[in-house]
């Protein structure tokens, strides 16, 4: 089944966007000490709430998340409280075998700041955010810290999308479906984990 998205028209009533974080955490019985370790595989979860949806809005919504069937489809998935960055430039991966948290890239326009702090990109199926400010240099190549960390070394030359970032999610349950009220006023609330995969 090919990756989902949803409709332009469909903006959630409210959402959440939270970092799922991979660590161990151990405290000394003795002395109290914490000694916490950080692993990969931090991924993001979005909850989304859709009020007061027509019957129409509804059915659309209804049959992508059905075809969804549950944790097994994939869709397409951003802070839909954030406006995407216009690129400046167009930027892609620089480099072979990335990891960690921080992405090499060129293409940008030389000698300005290209990305703020706070700000999302994609690369991949990756949804990442920009932790510090990212300025190009005369080259127009720039280094960007990023979180969190790169599951997978993205492909030299892979386009980086700040226009419409977005990652690759799935329901973090098998069971999902609308609500309904009098007079057919539909809801539905919405719980995504982003898709990493093996």
């Amino acid at each position: 089944m090919a990756d989902l998205e949803l409709p332009d028209f469909i903006r959630p009533e409210s959402m959440s966007v939270k970092l799922i974080s991979n660590t161990k955490t151990n405290r000394s019985p003795w002395t109290g000490a914490v000694q916490t370790v950080g692993f990969g595989g931090s991924h993001w979860a979005i909850e989304m709430s859709m009020g007061s949806l027509t019957d129409w809005e509804s059915r659309q919504l209804e049959s992508i998340l059905f075809q969804l069937d549950g944790m097994s489809g994939r869709i397409w998935l951003g802070d839909y409280g954030r406006q995407g960055t216009v690129p400046k430039g167009a930027p892609v991966v620089f480099g072979v075998g990335q990891s960690g948290s921080t992405l090499q890239t060129a293409g940008w326009t030389p000698s300005q700041k290209v990305l703020e702090r706070g700000s999302y990109l994609q690369v991949g199926d990756e949804l990442k955010m920009i932790t510090s400010d990212a300025w190009s240099d005369i080259n127009g190549r720039a280094l960007i810290m990023i979180a969190p960390k790169l599951r997978r070394a993205p492909q030299n030359g892979a386009p980086v999308i700040v226009d419409n970032p977005r990652g690759l999610f799935l329901l973090d349950s098998n069971d999902s479906g609308p609500s309904r009220r009098p007079a057919f006023s539909n809801s539905l609330s919405l719980n995504f984990v982003e898709a990493i995969a093996s």
